[in-house]
């Protein structure tokens, strides 16, 4: 659909809005240059040096001064040496469907904006002006002003967003509407096992009396995402909540995966969550400790 989504504020509270991370200063090592494919919207502003992304549909290289807002799915990234940044991950979906209620694609660049820059300054100013910042809404304990706080600003941040978006993405809204069929595909997918690294997607498909290919182009049409692209996120957030697990050594959940090689568990993981196992799992018990002291 085309145009600004309208509902009741009743209709608006099935969308949900979750802030995944954020963080200021240089990117961090894994992150300066790889190739991922992260499952949620991405927001950088280039306070110095560049940055240079591919993703499946467009090329991207954006300056210091300037917005880099990118869909989720596959990209290429590559910073400078001198770069430091603003940093957002977050995701915005219904809560029945489990629809995106935000399409960034293809992604876009924008210059410095002013209410933007308040949003940073305030933030900024709110955390004491570190040099370095970060905040997971994973692998962290903290209290409930504290969620509240952050998220207050991230809502702030976010309605100051959405109308530059839209200046450029007349598609930007989505509705929690889902074709049935693709309801019933995501529902078959559910019942099978995140431990199955590779699926017959033709019963998917056979459950709803179509291709497979038609069925996949519905499902990314509605979802952003493939079959399997949906299945290997499914995958992935298994993997991460065994990994916060201190009792469980990294090579069993690689193997209880399907994967015999460490190596290759290591390198699909790092594409999806932008960390190896090994430094998602130390960074995570690093918060965790910082946060009890």
């Amino acid at each position: 659909m085309s145009g600004t989504l309208s509902l009741t504020p009743e209709k608006w509270q099935n969308c949900c809005v979750h802030l995944l991370c954020l963080r200021w200063g240089e990117p961090t090592k894994s992150g300066r240059s790889m190739e991922c494919s992260p499952d949620e919207l991405t927001a950088w502003y280039l306070e110095s040096g560049q940055v240079e992304v591919r993703t499946s549909r467009r090329n991207f290289t954006a300056e210091t001064g300037q917005w880099l807002f990118l869909p989720n799915g596959y990209r290429r990234q590559e910073f400078s040496a001198d770069a430091r940044l603003f940093s957002l991950a977050f995701r915005v979906f219904w809560l029945d469907s489990l629809r995106p209620a935000l399409d960034l694609r293809p992604g876009l660049i924008v210059p410095q904006l002013g209410e933007l820059e308040k949003a940073m300054n305030r933030i900024r100013e709110q955390e004491g002006h570190p040099e370095e910042f970060e905040w997971h809404f994973r692998g962290i304990t903290c209290d409930l002003s504290k969620v509240l706080e952050i998220k207050t600003w991230f809502l702030s941040w976010l309605a100051a967003s959405i109308p530059v978006w839209r200046e450029s993405l007349p598609d930007l809204d989505s509705s929690s509407e889902v074709d049935p069929r693709v309801v019933e595909a995501r529902r078959w997918l559910e019942e099978q096992s995140e431990m199955l690294p590779v699926l017959d997607f033709e019963g998917a498909a056979d459950r709803v009396n179509l291709s497979l290919g038609h069925l996949n182009k519905l499902f990314f049409e509605f979802y952003h995402q493939s079959l399997c692209g949906y299945h290997e996120q499914r995958r992935i957030r298994y993997a991460r909540r065994q990994l916060l697990r201190p009792e469980v050594r990294i090579k069993e959940v690689a193997y209880e995966m399907g994967f015999v090689d460490l190596s290759k568990f290591s390198n699909w993981f790092k594409r999806l969550e932008q960390v190896s196992p090994r430094e998602f799992r130390g960074k995570s018990f690093l918060r965790q400790r910082d946060n009890k002291s």
